[in-house]
């Protein structure tokens, strides 16, 4: 696929997703996960797909598409959608799943220390939540 026509159908999904228009979105960013487009973008249109999801309100959908796009991006040790899906975890009713994933995350030899960090204090806010 050209880089316009990637372009152009992401900008499309993004602004459908703007304007409320869910399953139009989802339909575009589909199109682009079934293209020959890279994995780490397939990744991405994935995370877009569970933020959909997300905004509809169907939780088991959102964290389905959140694995999806893990699936993509692990092999390249990124890290990206995984801290976003142990966000949506921990703002979601699932701290402990969230603190599995944060730890599990920091212990990966490929995460840059000033990720780590972040991580870090997101398990101790986990771990320490203020009452």
């Amino acid at each position: 696929m050209q880089y316009s026509e990637y372009d152009r159908m992401a900008r499309e999904g993004a602004k459908s997703l703007e304007e409320g228009k869910h399953l139009e979105a989802i339909a575009k960013f589909q199109s682009l996960l079934d293209s020959d487009i890279s994995d780490i973008d397939k990744s991405f249109m994935a995370y877009n797909i569970a933020v959909v999801c997300e905004k509809l309100g169907h939780q088991e959908e959102t964290l389905a598409w959140y694995d999806h796009a893990i699936a993509y991006e692990q092999p390249y040790f990124r890290s990206q959608i995984t801290e976003h899906k142990a966000a949506y975890l921990a703002n979601n009713g699932h701290p402990a799943d969230a603190l599995a994933l944060y730890e599990w995350l920091y212990r990966q030899n490929y995460v840059q220390e000033t990720d780590k960090e972040r991580i870090w204090n997101n398990i101790c806010v986990l771990k320490n939540p203020r009452k």
